[in-house]
């Protein structure tokens, strides 16, 4: 009898039931409440399926992201979706959207703060050749 290919359907259904596992186990463990956050949960499914870690991205680290590249970071035990809108190499700056809403343009050396306790510090934006990238930290 043929044996048959996993397909990609196979693989994300392995790693959603995975995550699934993951976080019913993170609640027995923890029946207060989770102390990992659902990105580092999620970083965690990936590495097990991927065989590769997965870096938890936390409060002060600095990062690095590309025109409209999405990511998800926490910092002060809040969840941001960060997207990199456009990066524009005429004006020296770039424009993110936060849990979807759009920041002004920001330049190297700008502040914003994305709430009462939460900023974005733009380190640096690199224009000079492709991918355009900005540089910030959270905190």
């Amino acid at each position: 009898m043929p044996h048959k290919k996993l397909g990609d359907k196979s693989v994300f259904a392995s790693a959603v039931l995975l995550f699934l596992i993951m976080l019913i186990l993170i609640n027995i463990a923890n029946p207060g409440g989770s102390k990992y956050s659902a990105h580092e949960v999620t970083a965690r499914v990936v590495e097990s399926v991927r065989g590769e870690p997965i870096p938890v991205k936390g409060l002060g680290e600095e990062f690095a992201m590309v025109e409209k590249q999405v990511d998800v970071f926490e910092a002060n035990n809040k969840v941001y979706t960060i997207e990199v809108t456009f990066i524009s190499d005429f004006t020296e700056s770039a424009v993110l959207h936060v849990n979807g809403h759009m920041t002004p343009a920001l330049t190297k050396g700008s502040v914003y703060e994305i709430d009462e306790s939460t900023y974005i510090y733009v380190r640096d934006l690199m224009l000079d050749h492709e991918p355009k990238t900005i540089f910030f930290s959270i905190r």
